[in-house]
């Protein structure tokens, strides 16, 4: 699911911005800025500071606050090229900070639930997975950006929502050592 998620930046959103919405070409190149800023300025600071708290928690906020930025992306107006620009501008920001999220506690979470014989396979079967989703998200965000422009960012949502339920049981099962940091807490 996170997978998906982080493809939607590279694989849809430029669609979505120019195709769906009839905005300005240069729209997407800045909300890549954006993001690629936020990334390079933020990326150390939050993952030390997510540290110390529950990795499946972490997960979750990060979860909602993708639903937040796709529900952001879903409501931007066509034609009106300043109005959406600051809507997707907002929108990539929270998306961002979910990715800031997401990305380091994902890999972390893997390598602590993974036996130390294991974490090559269960890192392998995360790469997998990653490779299933590049190859299926263009041809699934593209189908249901025809049927209509709100309908993949809703779909990303409902995944996004389903897996806060799952990291929920997660996080009631796993062993505490493996849900945070063990070195720092």
């Amino acid at each position: 699911m996170f997978a998906l998620c982080d493809l939607a930046l590279t694989v849809l959103l430029t669609a979505y911005v120019i195709e769906a919405r009839g905005l300005p070409a240069w729209q997407p190149g800045a909300l890549f800025a954006i993001n690629t800023a936020l990334v390079v300025l933020a990326q150390t600071a939050m993952a030390k500071g997510v540290e110390r708290y529950r990795r499946p928690r972490v997960l979750q906020v990060a979860a909602v606050l993708f639903v937040v930025s796709f529900a952001m992306f879903a409501a931007v107006p066509g034609g009106h090229s300043q109005v959406a620009f600051a809507g997707l501008a907002l929108g990539m920001v929270v998306f961002t900070v979910a990715e800031l999220l997401q990305a380091p506690t994902s890999s972390a979470m893997i390598v602590a639930i993974a036996a130390e014989h294991l974490r090559g396979r269960y890192l392998g079967l995360e790469e997998l997975m990653w490779g299933v989703t590049r190859v299926m998200a263009p041809t699934v965000f593209t189908w249901l950006l025809v049927k209509g422009p709100a309908l993949p960012w809703l779909m990303l949502g409902l995944c996004c929502l389903s897996a806060v339920v799952v990291l929920h049981r997660l996080g009631r099962v796993l062993p505490a050592d493996v849900q945070r940091d063990t070195v720092h807490g």
